[in-house]
Parts: C-alpha cells; sequence; structure tokens
C-alpha cells in the first residue's frame, strides 16, 4: 500500500512537467531546452534569451553551456529572440507546437555591418530601397537611401549576403557581397523605360472590335488609341501605374499596371453600358386596343424576359424577339417603359384616343341639282345647234356641202 501511495504522489509532482491537463480544463506547462551556440558548435554563455507566446514573454540568461529552461503551455508557438554582447542573430528562431522535452538549437554568429551609396549618372540616389538577405533567410537589413544616397545595414551576421537594391525608373541592380567587419560598397543605377502596347477592344463580339478609347496614365498622362484599337506608350521600368481606359456609352475599367524592364502588351476588354431602349409600333392608339412594343438592348439586340411597365404596372413580358403586346386602357398620354433587372429604359409616350361614336351628316339640296342639270342641258344645246345630237353643227354642214360638189364634178366629166 504505501509503494502505491508513493508512485500516486510522484506522478502527482510528475504532472505538471508532463503536460497533464489540470482538473479545471487548463493546459498545464512543459519545459522547453534553449542552447545558444557559436557558428561552431559551442555553448555560449551570459546570452539574454528572451521567449515570448500568447502575448507573454520571459527573458533569462543561459548558464555557461549555453542552456536555458522555460516553462511554457503546451501547444504554444513560441518566438526565441537572443542578445549578446559580442555576437548578434539576424532574426528570431521560433519552435511550434511545444511539447514536453523539445530542444531548440539557436545559433549567434560574429557581428558586421555594411556601409552602401547608391549613385546615378547624376550623383547621390535618394530613396533608392535596399534589401540585405542572406540565403534560405528572411533579409537581415531593409530600407531607403538618404538624400545623400547612403543606407546602414546596423549589426548582422558575419557571413555572405544578396544585396538589392531598386528604385522605380531605374533598372534593378543586385550583387552577392561578402560581408565582415565595416564593409562597404557602392551601387551605380541606371535609368530606364519600356514600350508599353495598349489594345482596346469591345468583348461584347466574338471576334472582338477595336475601340477608339482613351487611356489616362496617372503622372504621365492621356492617349488616344487609333481605329485599330492600339496606342504605344513609354513609361519607366520598375514603377507601378494606374491606368484607367474609358469611351462614351461604355463602361470603363481601371486598375493597376507594374512595367517591369523589358516592352509588353496589354489588351484592355470593355462593353456598352448596359441600357434598355422600348419603341412602340404606333404613338397613337384607340383606347381599349393594344400595341405591338420592342425592347432591344445597348448592342440593339432584342432582350428576352425584360417586363413591360404601363402606366407604372407590370403589364407583360418580352418574348425571344424582344417584342410584347400590351393593352392601352385610357385616353391620353400613357406612359411605358421597360425594365430588365436593374436597368430601365426611358420612357415612352402612347396617346390613348377615344373611337369615333357617329356617322358624318350628309346634306342634299334638290334645288342645286336641278339647277346643275338644267344648265348641262343647256350646254348641250348650245355644242349640238338642237340640244339632241351633241357635236353635230356648222362644221358639219360644211364637211356635207364639200361632198356634194365634188360628186356633181364627177357627173360632168
Amino acid at each position: 500500500m504505501r509503494l502505491i501511495a508513493i508512485g500516486i504522489g510522484l506522478l502527482l509532482l510528475l504532472a505538471p512537467v508532463t503536460g497533464v491537463a489540470a482538473a479545471d480544463g487548463s493546459t498545464q506547462d512543459v519545459a522547453l531546452r534553449i542552447t545558444v551556440v557559436t557558428q561552431n558548435g559551442d555553448g555560449v554563455g551570459n546570452a539574454e534569451v528572451t521567449v515570448t507566446y500568447d502575448g507573454q514573454s520571459q527573458t533569462r540568461e543561459t548558464v555557461s553551456n549555453g542552456e536555458v529552461l522555460f516553462d511554457v503551455p503546451k501547444g504554444a508557438d513560441v518566438k526565441i529572440d537572443v542578445e549578446h554582447p559580442f555576437l548578434v542573430r539576424n532574426n528570431a528562431a521560433t519552435v511550434t507546437d511545444v511539447s514536453d522535452g523539445d530542444e531548440v538549437s539557436v545559433t549567434m554568429y560574429e557581428t558586421a555591418s555594411a556601409s552602401f551609396t547608391v549613385e546615378d549618372g547624376d550623383g547621390p540616389v535618394a530613396d533608392a530601397n535596399v534589401k540585405v538577405r542572406k540565403a534560405n533567410q528572411l533579409p537581415a537589413a531593409t530600407g531607403t537611401t538618404g538624400s545623400d544616397g547612403s543606407f546602414e545595414t546596423g549589426e548582422i551576421e558575419k557571413g555572405e549576403y544578396t544585396v538589392t537594391v531598386t528604385k522605380p525608373g531605374y533598372f534593378d541592380e543586385e550583387t552577392t557581397l561578402a560581408i565582415s567587419g565595416s564593409t562597404t560598397e557602392t551601387f551605380d543605377l541606371e535609368q530606364g523605360s519600356a514600350n508599353v502596347q495598349f489594345s482596346v477592344v469591345d468583348s461584347h463580339f466574338e471576334d472582338p472590335q477595336p475601340l477608339e478609347a482613351t487611356i489616362a496614365i496617372d503622372g504621365v498622362g492621356s492617349f488616344q488609341t487609333d481605329k485599330n484599337g492600339n496606342r504605344g506608350v513609354t513609361l519607366d521600368v520598375n514603377t507601378e501605374y494606374t491606368v484607367t481606359v474609358s469611351k462614351d456609352g461604355y463602361d470603363g475599367q481601371s486598375g493597376t499596371l507594374t512595367v517591369g524592364e523589358t516592352d509588353k502588351q496589354l489588351t484592355y476588354e470593355i462593353s456598352r453600358t448596359p441600357e434598355l431602349t422600348l419603341e412602340p409600333a404606333n404613338t397613337q392608339v384607340v383606347v381599349g386596343q393594344t400595341v405591338r412594343v420592342t425592347v432591344t438592348d445597348e448592342y440593339g439586340e432584342a432582350v428576352e424576359g425584360a417586363t413591360v411597365r404601363v402606366g407604372g404596372t407590370d403589364a407583360a413580358t418580352t418574348g425571344a424577339d424582344g417584342g410584347a403586346t400590351v393593352e392601352i386602357a385610357s385616353a391620353g398620354d400613357v406612359e411605358l417603359e421597360a425594365v430588365n433587372g436593374s436597368v430601365t429604359s426611358d420612357s415612352v409616350t402612347v396617346e390613348g384616343v377615344q373611337a369615333a361614336t357617329d356617322a358624318p351628316e350628309q346634306t342634299t339640296t334638290t334645288g342645286t341639282t336641278e339647277q346643275t342639270t338644267s344648265a348641262q342641258a343647256t350646254t348641250a344645246a348650245d355644242e349640238g345647234g338642237d340640244g339632241s345630237t351633241p357635236g353635230f353643227g356648222v362644221g358639219a354642214a360644211v364637211v356635207a356641202l364639200l361632198g356634194s360638189l365634188l360628186v356633181l364634178q364627177r357627173r360632168r366629166a
């Protein structure tokens, strides 16, 4: 029994170390062993180690063999920073999902520093971006040059680095450099430009159609594409621009353009701003009768499924041909419009006209008719001589006389 009691007691004493959950469900701490060593693997004593996790931190010094122990929550992600008077480390070490018995070795290096000067053909280059990075590591130093074109890394690990210098409008400069002690280096940047060929097309068609459009580039200016939708513009290398493409009647396009160190070609596809057009077959309709309307889109194509409203009330839906028939139920001006999704057409006015109900009056004047008849008879009498044979007058008598004379002449002969 005593042995059982002793065993249970030992388990309870070891519980915090082995990460056994507490009765309230919270996670217990586990031991994390950290060893700080030199590049040659020698332990580093008197190094100040700070561990950070879950918004908390602890700081302790290593013993002569470079070791230090921390109690941290089991499963935590821990960041490890180390400081030493004569050694340095560029980036913090990390350990994720800590478990009991984890050991981490953190290597420190001899200190070094570098001073860079960036120039072009006209002298120092200010605001150039500098990045100093060891292979397979995060950058050890980053920043921009001052007005005199200089940049200081501060204390970094001794070793071989890739140094990259960039600035908009210049070709990138990159070199591999061994940094030890106090290293100095000068970088010469070269300005450059690249040609960007812009094309703007209407993407609505199966074969996109070129468009004469406006291309606006912030900080540069505005340009017009030609009839083939093309325009070339010379822009600075390694520079980011905001480009806006626009054309009347079209939905424009805006975005960021990054120009590298080579020429490039870009195509912008835009389409007409959505709109509806409603056209009635007649603008005057007898009340109670119907009128045929046609709905087309911004490209003049029939719109199926559009709602036609009469006086603000839904009245019909267009078919595949874009057509619909609606009734004009009242006299006077009636407003018609079409709606398709979020797009509404302009209103069109159709006039409702009342149908005629009375026959037109006919007027007959007997006296006038008789006078007209009498006048016609008189005229006929004047032309015919006796009014009974129209057209047989003086001319006919002369012709008859000449005929008789001709007969007598022949008999004498």
